[in-house]
């Protein structure tokens, strides 16, 4: 995008005076500003090794004797890109730092100048410090740390829903969903766009692992209980662990569990833990409880002889 900046120039108070008109005010210009808007602005910002345009005015020039020789100098002279002896010229400088530029006429054998400073500021290295290789992959629901450097202000974007995430060094991102997602990091410093001006990497999401241990249950310890596992996600499969008691095949989801004597009027843990999935998401497992009942028992008491149609017994 191509940027005018404004020099401001001079107003002179001459006299002149024609057959058919009287020239009170000679206004010497560059970009249309005037000397006294000069005083009270900013200097001109400019972008190392972006183009800036200046060109010079003269309101009120008298047909006799009117301004000559004008010119630019000062030491942004060396950056004109172009012709400097044209109205119109281009400013570019690679290296930052302070620069002044002049603008000169001559009216009547009298030098008539202003000057305008340039500040020229450099275009930081943008880096991006994580993640440090794209595509990135990263597990369903987790949330990734993106962090740049090398210059004062940051803008991310989540390009593929042209979505705004943050403006600071680092921002904590959860990609919404799985599939392949775009970002870009923007860097900036006073205006000017670093180098490069973004950068664009991709975030790979893959699907995690899911576990359901079922329960809670209720067992004997003279019959084992059926277990009710599932898994989903990226798990392939699932192992039991816990309790002291024997499964009958702890890599089953519908494995029976026998609990040991021990367990007897106990609550069990027991868990169903998945494989590591294929992908950069972790195992994951959940617990399920198992009561086990004590054993009830029958007892008669002791044996007895009778002759009498009669008999009191004792449990």
């Amino acid at each position: 995008m191509k940027r005018i900046f404004t020099l401001i120039a001079v107003t002179i108070a001459l006299g002149f005076s024609s057959v058919s008109s009287v020239y009170a005010t000679l206004t010497v210009t560059i970009n249309n500003r005037t000397q006294a808007q000069i005083n009270v602005s900013d200097p001109v910002a400019v972008c190392a090794g972006s183009d800036a345009f200046f060109f010079w005015g003269v309101t009120n020039n008298p047909p006799v004797n009117p301004v000559t020789n004008q010119m630019w100098s000062g030491t942004a002279y060396t950056y004109i890109t172009s012709d400097p002896t044209l109205q119109f010229i281009t400013f570019n400088s690679p290296t930052p730092g302070t620069y002044y530029l002049t603008f000169s006429a001559i009216e009547s054998g009298v030098t008539y100048s202003v000057t305008q400073p340039i500040v020229v500021y450099s275009k930081d290295p943008l880096s991006l410090d994580f993640p440090t290789v794209s595509p990135y992959n990263s597990c369903e629901g987790s949330s990734v740390s993106l962090e740049a450097s090398g210059t004062l202000y940051y803008y991310w974007e989540r390009t593929t829903d042209a979505q705004a995430i943050g403006s600071d060094p680092t921002v904590e991102e959860t990609p919404p969903g799985l599939g392949t997602w775009t970002y870009r990091v923007y860097g900036y410093n006073e205006g000017c766009p670093t180098n490069p001006e973004f950068i664009e990497f991709e975030i790979d999401v893959e699907q995690a692992a899911t576990v359901d241990a079922g329960g809670p249950y209720e067992a004997c310890t003279s019959s084992g209980v059926i277990l009710n596992g599932s898994i989903g996600g990226s798990a392939l499969s699932a192992t039991w662990s816990g309790g002291a008691g024997t499964f009958s095949d702890a890599t089953d989801l519908n494995a029976t569990y026998f609990p040991a004597a021990s367990e007897a009027g106990t609550n069990v843990m027991l868990t169903l833990t998945t494989n590591d999935p294929p992908t950069v998401c972790p195992a994951v497992s959940d617990n399920a409880t198992v009561t086990v009942y004590l054993q009830p028992i029958a007892d008669a008491g002791a044996d007895g002889n009778s002759c009498s149609l009669e008999y009191n017994l004792a449990a």
